[in-house]
């Protein structure tokens, strides 16, 4: 539901301009790639964790805030990879990206 979303209003496609495999990108026409994550929360300002694949071919991550109860769009975050790279936690094969209000990531990150 969240790359649907996002897709529709931000304009993406699926089809890679790049030769990647990765389910969760989607590509604007010119060719920038976003790694699409969601969080169910009450409010876009509830603190929650944005978690990642460490690795990707991503530009940006867009992080989409669906409404816990009825899963309509309340807010999306884009944010460069190398942030999400410099910021978040290792955890694994992942990252996990603390987002809460005041925190550094929410200073970084661009409000859709």
């Amino acid at each position: 539901m969240a790359r649907a979303l996002a897709r529709e209003r931000l304009h993406l496609v699926e089809r890679p301009k790049r030769r990647v495999e990765d389910d969760d990108l989607l590509w604007s026409g010119d060719g920038v790639g976003y790694k699409v994550t969601a969080r169910s929360v009450r409010l876009a300002s509830t603190a929650t964790t944005f978690e990642v694949a460490a690795v990707s071919d991503a530009d940006y991550l867009l992080g989409v805030f669906l409404e816990k109860e009825t899963f309509r769009l309340i807010g999306m975050i884009r944010m460069p990879w190398s942030m999400v790279e410099w910021l978040g936690r290792p955890h694994g094969m992942r990252r996990r990206l603390r987002w809460s209000e005041g925190s550094p990531v929410e200073g970084i990150a661009e409000r859709l």
